[in-house]
């Protein structure tokens, strides 16, 4: 079972659930959550789980629909005011803790303040990591980056800015959405069904990380070479503060 079948069904399911009863302030929210995730997918650029949706039971139409029948507006989508057509690179390569610590410098010598209420949110987050000694934190960029930066700006030491997303995995084997054959792991759990309890869970994605991985040893020597540069004990991987 794979992320598109198993979401495919799901979604099936909780549409049938919410045609087949009274709307209630809970279900109206619960298909507004519904549809965000898939608004979610497209704004990352995962298509395929509309497109089939769409073609199999008409079901991005049919969530919309039932919002319209219940007066309820759906999650804004929030538009970049950036695209990666506008961004403009520099020529030379510049390594990336220098690269971000040359952007605070830039944001400290700034008259403009961010009042966005967001931020508060990422301070609360932060304090609710916390920072022990002899643990390494390890920030997933681009999600993390201000995260990153909070930590730096009160001198944490043991902090690790990790550039690795969809796109590096990309550039390491030369193949696209090996990412999603990573993740795969996660949803192959659910199929099988014989995991009982958290720590067979964590044993069963994990042995099954291990064997993807196998087939991309760029991969594999990459990820070994960012553990090797950690020396305390205890890790800590951080991502996706806010949602």
């Amino acid at each position: 079972m794979e992320f598109i079948s198993f979401s495919l069904d799901y979604y099936a399911k909780e549409l049938q659930k919410l045609e087949s009863s009274v709307a209630t302030e809970e279900t109206v929210y619960h298909a507004m959550q519904l549809l965000k995730m898939l608004d979610d997918l497209l704004d990352e650029g995962y298509t395929e789980l509309n497109k089939k949706m769409e073609e199999e039971y008409n079901g991005v139409s049919r969530l919309r629909n039932y919002l319209q029948e219940n007066n309820a507006i759906p999650f804004p989508i929030h538009v970049k005011s950036v695209t990666e057509a506008d961004v403009k690179y520099e020529i030379n390569d510049k390594e990336l803790i220098t690269a971000i610590k040359e952007l605070m410098k830039l944001a400290e010598n700034s008259v403009e303040v961010s009042k966005a209420p967001f931020l508060s949110d990422l301070i609360h987050f932060c304090e609710w990591i916390e920072y022990e000694e002899n643990t390494a934190y390890i920030f997933l960029l681009r999600d993390t980056l201000l995260p990153y930066i909070y930590y730096q700006s009160n001198n944490k030491e043991n902090i690790y800015p990790w550039l690795l997303g969809r796109k590096a995995l990309t550039m390491l084997v030369d193949k696209e959405y090996v990412d999603d054959e990573i993740r795969a792991s996660i949803i192959k759990v659910l199929e099988v069904g014989n995991c009982h309890s958290y720590e067979e869970y964590c044993d069963f994605v994990k042995r099954d990380i291990r064997e993807t991985l196998e087939q991309y040893p760029a991969i594999v020597k990459c990820l070994v070479e960012l553990l090797n540069e950690i020396e305390e004990e205890n890790i800590v991987s951080v991502q996706n503060p806010v949602s």
